[in-house]
């Protein structure tokens, strides 16, 4: 309640705080962390350690308890007495254990930083005649109790504060995933039924173009306010992207950035069975100009490729290479994409019609 709602003389009924401010409150993003997950952490012996060229101190269990105490991103929960060795019997005793909990990120960074430290994860023990590798158990959807259900609400951005349109959010769970996809603001809202935050096991937002994908695993997500992720421009990992040509190690493995500039596949026909091929990408126009829908059979339904797999390949034939394209670039390949990687697609149709494609000759259903 607001000081604007309280009663002044008695016979006013108090009225809640409005929805705008509640929705205020709950727009503070907050960016989306990994789940921390539990570990054992025990100083190693002094032989382990001790690598050609490498000189590091033995540490203790009072060492390492306080240690783990003092870092900020760690949680300790308990620690378990070591137990002296028998030299009679040659025992060699067991060393003090801590239990904590921290991300799978900060593990790597100390066991960098500390190699004469030991971590494993504080897994949940099983009776199994043969090893298995772990499973994760999904309850069916049909017992999922009633009225458990979270919603949660995304901010897609990058470094700059600049929203994401049209960018792709699947949340997956115990259950049934969810997928939507954000809006002009950037956000997007997703309702998980039979889930809870410790439940949720990841989320991937694959941005429309010029970002990285971002995958999460075991995410610490919020059902009060606005989760945070921002996606990586692809220009801070290539320099002069999109401007300037860029070849992955494949490419530059079978030499093909050592090629000159005049061989390129002209008088070649390529018939591609995937996606479709969406001309509308820079890359792309100009280069395809015709196609078959297999699927829905549209006469412009192989231009749309929700997958972007038929894109990627096309452009990977006869896409464009930068914008200052010499003449000698548009003697590419020709290319002739098929959509029919979708539920109905026809792989006799797709078969009958490379072959027609790939001849000149036409073809028809």
């Amino acid at each position: 309640m607001t000081s604007n709602d309280k009663p002044k003389d008695g016979s006013e009924e108090p009225r809640p705080a409005s929805p705008r401010g509640r929705q205020a409150s709950r727009q503070a993003p907050q960016p989306v962390e990994p789940r921390p997950r539990r570990y054992m952490v025990a100083a190693l012996p002094q032989p382990h350690p001790a690598a050609p060229g490498a000189a590091v101190p033995a540490l203790d269990g009072d060492t390492v308890r306080r240690l783990l105490e003092d870092d900020p991103e760690v949680r300790v929960l308990r620690r378990l007495r070591g137990t002296a060795g028998n030299p009679g019997a040659q025992a060699p005793g067991f060393p003090a254990v801590v239990v904590a909990e921290m991300t799978a990120e900060h593990v790597e960074a100390l066991r960098r930083q500390y190699p004469q430290l030991y971590f494993e994860r504080d897994r949940l023990l099983t009776y199994s005649d043969v090893p298995q590798p772990p499973r994760r158990r999904r309850p069916a959807p049909a017992v999922v109790p009633p009225g458990v259900e979270s919603t949660f609400a995304f901010l897609v951005r990058d470094a700059d504060g600049t929203p994401l349109p049209g960018a792709s959010v699947l949340v997956t769970g115990h259950g049934w995933p969810a997928q939507t996809s954000t809006g002009a603001d950037g956000r997007a809202v997703v309702t998980m039924v039979g889930e809870t935050p410790e439940s949720i096991t990841g989320v991937t937002v694959r941005p429309r173009s010029g970002y990285w994908s971002v995958h999460i695993d075991r995410p610490a997500l919020s059902t009060t306010r606005d989760n945070l992720i921002e996606p990586m421009r692809l220009s801070e990992t290539f320099s002069g992207f999109p401007g300037k040509q860029v070849f992955g190690w494949g490419q530059q493995a079978m030499n093909l950035d050592r090629l000159p500039p005049t061989l390129r596949g002209a008088g070649v026909r390529i018939a591609i069975i995937d996606s479709g091929a969406d001309v509308r990408h820079p890359d792309l126009r100009d280069r395809v100009r015709a196609g078959v829908d297999l699927v829905g059979g549209e006469p412009d339904g192989w231009s749309v490729d929700a997958a972007y797999h038929g894109s990627h390949c096309a452009a990977v034939v006869s896409g464009a290479t930068t914008a200052a394209a010499s003449s000698a670039s548009r003697s590419r390949p020709r290319c002739t994409p098929a959509r029919s990687s979708r539920a109905g697609g026809s792989a006799t149709s797709s078969r009958r019609w490379t072959t027609a494609s790939s001849s000149g000759s036409t073809w028809s259903t």
